[in-house]
């Protein structure tokens, strides 16, 4: 999570938010099923939009987690993305397709990204006074 640029000088709370931001609109349009694995205190478990969002309870870590919720998948079925290579190596060694973290953010948030600024600019080009209103309407600026 805090290798992602905008995440890194938050506090833990508000980061796991924003990253849980990013993963829903992340998930937007897709019909994968997306679950973030939190270190925690409880071990709960919740559904945030479109995103399963899991605690590990006290005397285990995420990585505990999500080994036990990974085992059975084959590599067509997960993709296991973590920073942690103790964590990629026994994936890749049960048969599942890995992914680190700085590879997740390049490929799937930044070229999101690129994306939606792209979107954005079509926008612009095709009507400039109707997008220029969306976003002053979106800012709060002009009362509609």
């Amino acid at each position: 999570m805090y290798k992602i640029p905008e995440i890194r000088a938050l506090d833990l709370r508000e980061a796991q938010t924003r990253f849980i931001q990013l993963m829903n609109r992340l998930s937007l349009g897709k019909k994968d099923r997306i679950i973030a694995v939190f270190d925690g205190k409880r071990g709960n478990q919740t559904r945030i939009g479109k995103l399963d969002v899991y605690f590990s309870g006290s005397g285990e870590n995420a990585d505990s987690v999500i080994k036990r919720m990974s085992e059975g998948y084959t590599r067509h079925e997960i993709i296991i993305v973590s920073s942690d290579r103790e964590l990629l190596s026994y994936a890749r060694l049960g048969g599942q397709e890995v992914m680190s973290a700085e590879d997740f953010i390049q490929r799937f948030l930044i070229e999101n990204e690129q994306d939606s600024e792209s979107e954005r600019l079509k926008s612009l080009e095709k009507n400039p006074t109707d997008y220029w209103l969306k976003v002053f309407q979106q800012k709060g600026g002009l009362n509609a």
